[in-house]
């Protein structure tokens, strides 16, 4: 392959970014399954809300459970990275 292959066009970045905040958006509504950090321990939840350091996640069945950023797989923390924190206060 050659390295021309390899570069990916401006156009093509802005449209899988576009598609990520897309996706990031629909999280509070599609089920999906989050991965504890050691891959042994799995749920099915829609994301609720983030803050610095932690996630809340809702269950089909209601359930709601807070859990620290860092205890999820590097993929769910790197999607959540890009969502912005909800218990920011925007008056300090």
């Amino acid at each position: 392959m050659s390295r021309d292959q390899l570069i990916i066009q401006d156009k093509t970045v802005r449209k899988l970014r576009r598609k990520m905040q897309a996706s990031l958006g629909d999280l509070k509504n599609t089920l999906r399954t989050w991965t504890d950090v050691s891959g042994k321990h799995k749920i099915e939840a829609k994301f609720v809300q983030r803050t610095d350091a932690e996630v809340t996640l809702k269950t089909d069945a209601g359930r709601e459970l807070t859990l620290a950023i860092d205890r999820l797989c590097e993929e769910d923390r790197k999607l959540l990275s890009s969502q912005q924190a909800t218990d920011e206060n925007p008056f300090q």
